[in-house]
């Protein structure tokens, strides 16, 4: 099948563009990712870099699905890899041991496609003699968990970074409104929402003693630690 390049007309010129094309069926060339990164030169809420290098890291296989995750689980997303943003250069990405960049990717993502009808697209892109990685992904029909032992966490691109749901929350938002207002918990206890990498926290929480609603049980906060199970969900 031969890919027909946009005409000029009908080019992408920002992030949104690209992803619409590039889920729509058109297939990258050297040129389409070098006027990528010129349209898009800093990273936001629909695209990522990532240098080859990072590919070398021991956690870049998780970090990897983690991104996918957090992409599809808001408006889909583009990911680069092989392009080093400080250096403006693109770079030949070779995953650890012998796998292909292909199957590197596929490995690595394998546990998210039961959650997509049609799973994120990717390509290997030859620029300028280097072999570049691209995943185009989708948004997803409902929120996609990451597991971390028994801990469920849910992925969401918010700007240039990734941020993680607490389960009830996203609970909250997959039932589309709260079992309980108010749920049993301790005042001084926290809900964050973590920034990768231990950078801070997007918010918190946290409610003060004086803030506390005058309600039967007074240590009752907006804070939710009660989990509804799936088969009481047509209870609510």
């Amino acid at each position: 099948m031969v890919t027909v390049p946009p005409s000029a007309a009908t080019a992408p010129r920002d992030a949104r563009e690209w992803l619409d094309v590039l889920l729509g069926g058109h297939v990258p060339r050297e040129g389409d990712l070098q006027q990528l990164v010129r349209d898009c030169p800093t990273e936001n809420d629909l695209v990522e870099y990532k240098a080859a290098a990072w590919v070398l890291g021991l956690k870049a296989a998780a970090d990897l699905r983690d991104y996918v995750a957090a992409f599809a689980n808001v408006s889909g997303g583009i990911i680069v890899l092989g392009y080093d943003r400080a250096g403006t250069r693109f770079d030949d990405v070779k995953p650890p041991g012998r796998a292909s960049v292909e199957d590197w990717i596929a490995t690595s993502t394998a546990s998210l496609r039961p959650y997509f009808h049609l799973p994120p697209r990717q390509w290997i892109v030859s620029v300028a003699g280097s072999s570049v990685g691209v995943i185009v992904v989708p948004r997803a029909p409902t929120l996609i968990p990451i597991l971390n032992g028994s801990v469920r966490r849910y992925p969401m691109r918010w700007g240039a970074s990734v941020e993680y749901l607490p389960e009830d929350l996203a609970l909250d938002i997959l039932i589309g409104r709260r079992r309980n207002p108010f749920q049993t918990t301790v005042p001084a206890r926290r809900a964050r929402l973590r920034r990768p990498h231990g950078r801070g926290s997007l918010w918190d929480g946290g409610v003060p003693e004086s803030h506390i609603p005058s309600v039967e049980r007074p240590r009752e906060v907006l804070c939710s630690s009660e989990m509804v199970a799936p088969e009481e969900w047509h209870g609510i």
